[in-house]
C-alpha cells in the first residue's frame, strides 16, 4: 500500500482530472501534518487543493504556449489561508 502523502494525494487528484503527469514535476510541497489541531489531515487537504489549482493555472498558460512555471506550496501557509469565517448574504 502506498503511503498517503501530500504528493501522492496531489498526483491522485491530478490523474482523476486526466491532466498531464509531467506537470507534477513542477511542484514543490513543503511542510507536514499536523499543522492545525484536528483529527483530519487539514494541512494535506489545503496544500493539495491550493497546489492543484495553481498547477492547473500553470497548465492552462502552458497550453497557450507559455513555458511551464514552478509551483511551491507550504502546508502551514495553505492551511492558514483556508481557515477563517466567511459570510454569504450576511450569513456566516
Amino acid at each position: 500500500m502506498t503511503a498517503v502523502t501530500p504528493a501522492t494525494t496531489l498526483a491522485w487528484l491530478w490523474a482523476m482530472a486526466q491532466l498531464p503527469e509531467e506537470a507534477l514535476a513542477a511542484v514543490t510541497l513543503t511542510g507536514a501534518d499536523p499543522v492545525l489541531p484536528s483529527s483530519f489531515a487539514v494541512g494535506t487537504a489545503a496544500q493539495t487543493s491550493v497546489a492543484a489549482g495553481a498547477l492547473a493555472a500553470v497548465e492552462l498558460a502552458h497550453a497557450r504556449g507559455q513555458p511551464r512555471q514552478r509551483v511551491s506550496v507550504d502546508m502551514t501557509h495553505a492551511a492558514l489561508e483556508c481557515s477563517g469565517w466567511f459570510a454569504v448574504d450576511g450569513r456566516t
